[in-house]
């Protein structure tokens, strides 16, 4: 990035090289310019339209679906409490990955556009707010899996390891996984494995209505 604030090619190529930038290796401003012109690609905004918002949609729907199937059950009350927190820590976090959406992408064309002083008013909205928004949703959110975890394991319809792999999976992704990086990838892994074992159970299990039919023939 020269004075005038435009980004040259060797700007572009450097793109490649900021998944483990090292600030001390290049000077301030251009680490600065080079982070918002990643931040500031549309790749950027689609990745966490996808990744992020839509994933944390999911997976409210998944509580959701989860809670009132076992809602009934022996975890019944542990299941529901699992849900009400699951679901309230994902709509905290939905706000924080809202803001890096599209917050970041602005300030991150300002910045490229020669408006420095936008630093501090990014500084400012990752402040005391946004990281107590972030810390409340994250706890909540780990202790509806840990949770959910129990309910699995004490109900007799569902297989009991299912939820033991997917009981850690808040703690990883949304607070160990904020000192840890790594710790967000086991804990995504965690995630797919539990919560796909579960949903194969409840597919592969007869309906009610089956059941009952198959009785009245016999």
């Amino acid at each position: 990035m020269d004075q005038d604030g435009r980004v040259d090619a060797t700007d572009l190529r450097a793109l490649d090289s900021l998944g483990d930038p090292d600030p001390p290796a290049r000077p301030e401003s251009r680490f600065r310019g080079l982070r918002s012109l990643r931040h500031s690609t549309t790749s950027y905004l689609v990745n966490h339209l996808i990744g992020s918002i839509l994933g944390i949609t999911l997976g409210i729907f998944g509580a959701i679906a989860l809670g009132a199937y076992l809602a009934n059950g022996r975890a019944g009350r542990t299941a529901l409490a699992a849900m009400v927190l699951s679901v309230a820590g994902s709509c905290f976090i939905l706000a924080i990955f809202g803001m890096s959406t599209f917050a970041t992408p602005a300030v991150g064309r300002a910045y490229l556009a020669g408006q420095q002083s936008v630093v501090e008013v990014n500084q400012d909205i990752l402040g005391v707010p946004l990281a107590l928004t972030a810390l409340v949703g994250g706890l909540l959110y780990s202790v509806g899996t840990i949770l959910f975890g129990v309910a699995v394991w004490r109900s007799s319809t569902l297989p009991g390891w299912a939820g033991v792999l997917y009981a850690p999976t808040g703690l990883f992704i949304s607070i160990i996984g904020l000192m840890i990086g790594q710790a967000q990838t086991l804990g995504a892994v965690l995630l797919i494995a539990g919560s796909g074992w579960i949903a194969w159970s409840v597919w592969s299990r007869p309906s009610s209505e089956a059941v009952g039919l198959r009785t009245r023939v016999r």
